[in-house]
């Protein structure tokens, strides 16, 4: 049995790879070129994008994904694919080409969430997570029954605290063949 690491994957704005459900769906086939197995992905979701600038509305998606490398070599290649989609360093929560996020590590805690103020500070499970209709409904889509390892909630648990994001449809993002 292979561990099974979550991702969550956002964009807003136009990069590398055109639009920005496109550039999600870049990431699944690199992903799977560097040898992870995507065994499942969510729908993509539309939401409000955080933060205080003005910007366009995120595309959001999550993935199960099977034969990761470790946390730290994970986090190394997922910043340097958001940096081939044309993402750089900018306004905190600011429009993104291409934002991956190791929401899950299996069941591992890595780092505390107090310290999660340092960019490239690698926490798992992701920080936000518990907090983020935006990650919580597709997860939830996908494993309800997925338990964070902190709180010892569900998916569902969780995102039944936190309603709100508009559904797109699910065939905007596929797996890679």
């Amino acid at each position: 049995m292979f561990l099974t690491v979550w991702l969550g994957l956002g964009a807003n704005v136009s990069g590398n790879f055109t639009t920005p459900v496109e550039s999600l769906a870049w990431a699944l086939q690199e992903l799977a070129a560097h040898g992870m197995h995507v065994e499942e992905v969510s729908a993509v979701y539309r939401s409000r994008a955080m933060g205080v600038v003005r910007q366009p509305d995120y595309y959001n998606a999550v993935a199960r994904i099977s034969h990761a490398p470790p946390p730290a070599r994970l986090l190394h290649l997922v910043k340097t694919l958001e940096r081939r989609a044309g993402r750089t360093l900018g306004v905190h929560w600011g429009p993104r080409p291409l934002d991956i996020d190791i929401l899950a590590h299996g069941s591992r805690i890595i780092g505390h969430p107090q310290r999660a103020t340092r960019r490239g500070t690698l926490i798992v499970p992701h920080p936000g997570l518990a907090d983020r209709e935006f990650v919580l409904v597709p997860l939830a889509e996908l494993a309800p029954h997925w338990r964070h390892p902190l709180l010892r909630l569900t998916a569902g648990e969780l995102l039944r605290r936190r309603p709100g994001v508009r559904r797109r449809a699910r065939s905007m993002v596929r797996l890679p063949r």
